[in-house]
């Protein structure tokens, strides 16, 4: 996935950035909203923070920053400079409740285009990316939705080095909306095994990226579980020699953790493609994978009914 995809700055030569997500969850009965603070957006409002078109994104710059928001049914994300002016902090309103104030440090906002008819028939899902600078990491996402029983928010983090994709089809008849979400547990790998006499690992240019999949079920987002989308990993296994042309070991762990994801013995995977100097650690490296393919969640979810 292409790490940063920024580039537009705000109101003409301003810059901006930063941003905020909810996790879902909060699909309910809502309490009145009071009224909003000042600069926070409110239905109907035509004053305060811009609100980003579809597809734009903002960052800071040498200009001086100016608030920015995106918006989804009555869910606002609102970007406002920081005291320093060098960064974005994000705050998130639910018609003009303040719900959420946690994303803070940004200097990419970028906000992406409503998905009609995701996670449900009639819902809106909109991805927000937050980027805080650094190469192949530092990112966080939140993903807005509008539902006609009412809003959702998510935030999908995982120490900043997960990247989260546009939703695609999944299942037999791609009904299954899914996001596409990074897991970075082997960026920067090494294995550690006690008396080992040489050590091998992997550099940040040549770590495995590999994906999951973020779904909807029963109310809630939820990380795919072994098994459930066995065509979806067969697909990301033939895309491997384009994605892992440089480390054959890179190549080998990514089909391996593929394997693993399809309900299939991973350690045959690694006992035919590790590289010579990496086939002592190959134990090690199929016990990383399970335990990965078995705890990765990067979803965090507030509960917006919860919110003060």
């Amino acid at each position: 996935m292409a790490n940063h995809r920024f580039g537009l700055s705000c109101l003409g030569g301003m810059a901006l950035a930063a941003g905020l997500l909810l996790w879902p969850g909060a699909v309910g009965a809502r309490s009145a909203s009071p009224v909003a603070p000042p600069g926070a957006p409110s239905k109907g409002a035509v004053n305060g923070p811009r609100a980003l078109a579809d597809g734009e994104v903002v960052r800071i710059d040498t200009s001086p920053p100016e608030p920015c928001r995106v918006d989804l049914g009555p869910l606002s994300l609102v970007a406002s400079p920081a005291a320093d002016g060098g960064s974005f902090d994000a705050t998130l309103y639910d018609a003009g409740r303040k719900v959420d104030a946690s994303a803070t440090g940004f200097v990419f906002l970028g906000a992406g285009r409503p998905v009609a008819d995701v996670p449900l028939p009639g819902c809106q899902s909109r991805r927000v990316e937050l980027f805080s600078g650094g190469a192949n990491c530092c990112s966080t996402y939140y993903l807005l939705g509008s539902c006609p029983s009412g809003p959702f928010a998510v935030y999908v983090d995982s120490g900043s080095k997960s990247f989260m994709e546009d939703a695609v089809g999944l299942g037999a008849d791609g009904s299954v909306r899914a996001f596409p979400v990074t897991d970075p547990v082997f960026q920067s790998y090494g294995p550690d095994l006690p008396g080992a006499t040489n050590w091998v690992s992997f550099s940040t240019a040549d770590s495995p990226a590999v994906s999951r999949f973020m779904v909807f079920e029963n109310g809630a987002w939820r990380m795919d579980r072994v098994g459930e989308f066995p065509q979806a990993y067969d697909d990301l296994i033939a895309k491997i020699p384009a994605q892992h042309s440089v480390s054959p070991a890179s190549a080998a762990v990514a089909r391996a953790y593929y394997t693993a994801m399809k309900g299939e013995p991973a350690l045959p995977v690694l006992e035919a493609a590790l590289p010579p100097d990496w086939q002592p650690f190959r134990a090690v490296i199929n016990a990383d994978i399970l335990r990965a393919v078995g705890g990765f969640n990067p979803i965090h979810t507030i509960r917006l009914e919860d919110a003060p």
